[in-house]
Formats: structure tokens, C-alpha cells, sequence
């Protein structure tokens, strides 16, 4: 499995049967609304560079995810807090260290944006 960070904008279209696997994992109400991203909200977040984006990938086939909203915290201005907004690894994934090495490769990936704090879900 490899982990890699993407561009939301350009990676939607090729995760969205992931987003939709997703959704129909945690949703159990067959009458709840259909999945709806809103897509100018994470387009805007990931244009002023508030929205990241890492893939998991076997033979370069998606499948899992995990996205992070980044803001400034208010009360140590330099600091970075991210907020973890999705994350889905497909169930036959699920097993081993996997999930934990996306984590852990998010992380990486997170500490280069001054990261101060991860909130999980």
C-alpha cells in the first residue's frame, strides 16, 4: 500500500466511489439523504491551502482516504490545528497496520504545515 497527498480538486471525481462506499457504510437510514460534497467549500478550503488530502493506494487503484481541514488556532497564533473531516480505508484494507500507517503518513505530511495540534474524529 502507498500513501500520497493529492489535490482534492483533481482527485474527486476518481474517489468518489470511495466517498460513496463510504457513505453507505455509516448510513443505515435508507430513507437519509444521498451523499452530497460540497464542492466549492472544499475547493475553496484547498485553494487557500486549508484542506489536505492523502490517497492510499494498491497497484494505483485508490482505496482510502483521509482529509484534514487546516485552520489557525486563536489563542498561539502560529500554530496549526488540523481537524480530521473524512476518513475511510475499504474494508478489505482493513486489517494489518494500514490504517494506522495513513494516519501515520498524514502526520508527515501534516507537520510541514506547522501542525500543532491533530483533532481526530
Amino acid at each position: 500500500m502507498k500513501f500520497k497527498q493529492v489535490s482534492f480538486a483533481e482527485y474527486k471525481d476518481i474517489l468518489y466511489p470511495l466517498f460513496e462506499r463510504h457513505w453507505a457504510e455509516i448510513v443505515t437510514d435508507d430513507k437519509a439523504i444521498p451523499i452530497i460534497l460540497d464542492l466549492e467549500v472544499y475547493n475553496t478550503l484547498e485553494k487557500d491551502g486549508k484542506f489536505i488530502t492523502i490517497v492510499a493506494e494498491v497497484d494505483d487503484k485508490p482505496v482510502g482516504y483521509v482529509c484534514y481541514v487546516l485552520s489557525k488556532l486563536r489563542h498561539f497564533a502560529p500554530g496549526i490545528v488540523a481537524q480530521t473531516d473524512a476518513i475511510f480505508l475499504s474494508p478489505e484494507y482493513r486489517g494489518g497496520r494500514n490504517a494506522l500507517n495513513m494516519l501515520l503518513f498524514a502526520e508527515k505530511v501534516l507537520l510541514i504545515y506547522r501542525l500543532i495540534l491533530l483533532q481526530r474524529m
